[in-house]
């Protein structure tokens, strides 16, 4: 794999004496804490480089923030919902770029998340809204936690054991306000026990695509996926200053279908965390050829990323109470040259030879 030192390695590892894992915040705004308000705010500097499909080196520098507000409240016993308010009208990132007076420099507020949920029995939740994913995942390969869906859902939860479904309407009348919705279904069993100080997960779960074949193009055109059935397993072994994980996800298609992360963290301190993940992500394995995944790696077209192989390296450290920062830095390839791949509409495959990044989070939360 390709590597490169970036000429602010140095400087955000200086600046980085410190890095995140805020614990949980939120303010009561009741006496029986039924009503609680919540939010947070992150500023991000970010340096990316790329070698290019021509073989032209490009970088960028840039700063960015994220501020994201909302209230959880129970109605009753049965009852409960939530309603978030984000930067960005991005549906997958909330992300601000800093840009003062010009066009653009500031950011609609979006209702990001708006939904309802119901437990008529004890074990059995009925959610409906936007809302996140109710699928157990250890990293945002699957999907993108900045994306919180329109769904309606269903979670059984009895000891260890908790099964997941989801209906989630991905485009709604794809070929106008009277055309075939593009939807897709998720589905999850997951088991999580504990042996002595060793906590385990085990998860197995898939989604099903309506309609791959219409998915749009940005010219308005309909080419489609290459795949329209996934499936994923899921191993994670905690132990009280480490965490190990791995993921498998495969898809139906005739070639590129298959995503690897493994990935490791370590506990130094009460503070501090160090982490590793490895990731090998071929271009038709994941939602949507890639685009409803993470974002996280640099990435093409401004949604999630497939088609690459690399290491993230990652340091996390506790300033204070619900404050915190972390050094991330992203070392990637494309795995094959998508001339070679049958045709797609997404555009989330990698093109460039290689992609690099070095990120600095800053996050305080209430």
């Amino acid at each position: 794999m390709k590597k490169k030192i970036l000429p602010v390695m140095a400087v955000g590892i200086l600046v980085t004496a410190c890095v995140v894992m805020p614990a949980s915040a939120g303010v009561k705004l009741d006496d029986e804490g039924k009503v609680a308000l919540y939010g947070d705010v992150r500023f991000r500097a970010e340096y990316d480089d790329r070698t290019s499909s021509s073989d032209a080196d490009q970088s960028r520098t840039r700063y960015r923030f994220r501020a994201r507000t909302g209230i959880k409240f129970e109605a009753n016993d049965q009852w409960s919902g939530e309603i978030r308010l984000s930067t960005g009208n991005n549906g997958n990132s909330p992300y601000v770029t800093f840009n003062s007076g010009t066009e653009g420099s500031t950011s609609d507020f979006t209702i990001s998340r708006a939904y309802i949920s119901f437990a008529p029995v004890d074990h059995l939740t009925l959610k409906g809204g936007r809302m996140p994913i109710n699928f157990w995942q250890q990293n945002e390969q699957w999907w993108d936690t900045d994306r919180s869906p329109d769904a309606i859902a269903v979670v059984y939860n009895i000891g260890g054991l908790t099964l997941n479904g989801a209906y989630v309407v991905l485009i709604d009348g794809v070929n106008g306000s009277w055309g075939e919705d593009i939807t897709t279904a998720f589905y999850q069993t997951v088991y999580k026990g504990k042996a002595g100080d060793l906590k385990y997960t085990a998860a197995i779960g898939g989604a099903s695509l309506s309609n791959a074949d219409l998915f749009p193009d940005k010219g308005g055109g309909a080419i489609g996926l290459q795949s329209d059935r996934h499936w994923i397993a899921s191993l994670q072994a905690k132990g009280s200053q480490w965490l190990a994980g791995a993921d498998m996800i495969q898809g139906n298609a005739d070639v590129e279908d298959t995503a690897i992360v493994v990935q490791g963290r370590y506990k130094v301190t009460d503070i501090m965390q160090l982490r590793l993940y490895y990731y090998s992500v071929e271009a038709f394995s994941t939602l949507g050829d890639g685009m409803y995944s993470q974002d996280n790696w640099p990435n093409p077209g401004g949604n999630g990323v497939s088609n690459f192989e690399g290491i993230r390296y990652q340091l996390d450290y506790k300033i204070a109470k619900n404050t915190g920062l972390d050094l991330r830095y992203y070392d990637g390839e494309r795995i094959v040259d998508p001339a070679t791949l049958p045709a797609t509409a997404s555009d989330a495959i990698l093109g460039d030879k290689d992609r690099n990044r070095l990120q600095l989070n800053l996050t305080v939360k209430f």
